[in-house]
């Protein structure tokens, strides 16, 4: 399809009309629903020159694949203005979900599944499981794809066992100050105004230290959710503090490991950091079949903005894997792009 773009004196610019490869319209995850649903998704798709996208079924507890896809067809077909298709996420293991992947398969057109290494308890699969999903897919003839994030790290395990601190920056002078005592962000009914519990910190900025490390600026740090949460860290400030790169790596590399192993074409999706980066050029260089997403938001900002005084302003930078605090990831990923 071919979309005209824009008109410059006398030259009319036309391009093929764009497809975004992950969209998460009407999702219904954690209690919260995503803020566009199919008609609103797809209508700012077009306007930008994006002619198709490809949603994610992922099925509720006890759905089957087959339930959840016909659930997801509905609300497309209610509300979709362009071109779509969907993936389908692989949630638990069994002979009955590998029945109905080749169903949908073969009488569906569904040529891609999703696993995640991430989000423990819900749609999280173990190795051996993502073992047989890409054997599966490999079967198939369909690419498997997958959200590469340790989430037994993310959950319970923490290279750091020291105890948290806390501190503020203040915005006139730079010194820092131990707020230990103090409780986190909480959500301020102005977005416009600072987010801080304490009228006096409106001019400084929140970041997170640890016992015996030199980082007190927000760095990349692993310290899990669970010490974060006990420490009184509730906010979007403790998000990249549990999801540090070589999280993101080091499952971004035992994707691309299993994907081998059965010679499975491997789809990374939002790749957002250097490390998980490398890993995928690594493997790419020795010749595996694996290929990586990046979010715009990865190649337009940084993880500066988790520590900004509004919490309003913070918790709409969340994404998972995290944005990442090193200011020279979203150029390095743009180089990564061009190769």
């Amino acid at each position: 399809m071919v979309m005209y773009i824009s008109k410059m004196e006398s030259l009319i610019f036309c391009v093929i009309g764009g497809i975004d490869p992950h969209t998460h319209f009407q999702l219904e995850l954690m209690g919260e629903t995503s803020v566009d649903d199919f008609y609103q998704g797809t209508k700012a798709a077009l306007a930008g020159g994006t002619t198709m996208i490809i949603d994610f079924v992922i099925p509720k507890k006890g759905e089957s694949l087959l339930e959840a896809y016909e659930r997801w067809r509905q609300m497309a077909e209610e509300k979709v203005c362009c071109d779509y298709a969907l993936h389908v996420a692989i949630t638990s293991w069994s002979e009955k979900v590998k029945e109905e992947m080749a169903l949908l398969c073969k009488e569906h057109g569904v040529n891609s599944f999703k696993v995640f290494m991430a989000y423990k308890d819900m749609l999280m699969l173990r190795d051996g499981d993502i073992y047989q999903v890409f054997d599966k897919c490999r079967e198939l003839g369909a690419i498997a794809l997958v959200h590469a994030e340790n989430g037994d790290i993310i959950v319970e395990v923490s290279k750091i066992h020291e105890l948290i601190k806390w501190y503020t920056v203040d915005g006139s002078n730079g010194t820092l100050k131990d707020i230990s005592n103090k409780t986190h962000y909480e959500p301020h009914p102005n977005a416009d105004e600072p987010a801080m519990d304490n009228a006096a910190m409106n001019e400084d900025r929140r970041t997170a230290s640890v016992d015996n490390t030199n980082d007190v600026n927000g760095n990349d740090k692993c310290v899990n959710a669970k010490k974060l949460l006990a420490s009184g860290v509730t906010g979007p400030e403790g998000h990249p503090l549990s999801r540090p790169e070589e999280v993101e790596a080091e499952a971004v590399y035992r994707a691309c490991v299993i994907a081998k192993q059965v010679s499975c074409p491997l789809y990374v999706v939002h790749v957002m950091s250097k490390l998980a980066a490398n890993m995928l050029e690594a493997a790419r260089t020795d010749g595996w079949k694996v290929y990586g997403e990046v979010l715009a938001a990865a190649l337009g900002t940084d993880g500066s903005h988790y520590y900004h005084s509004c919490w309003t302003h913070a918790a709409c930078h969340i994404v998972s894997p995290p944005l990442r605090n090193d200011p020279s990831t979203p150029d390095a990923l743009m180089e990564k792009l061009k190769r």
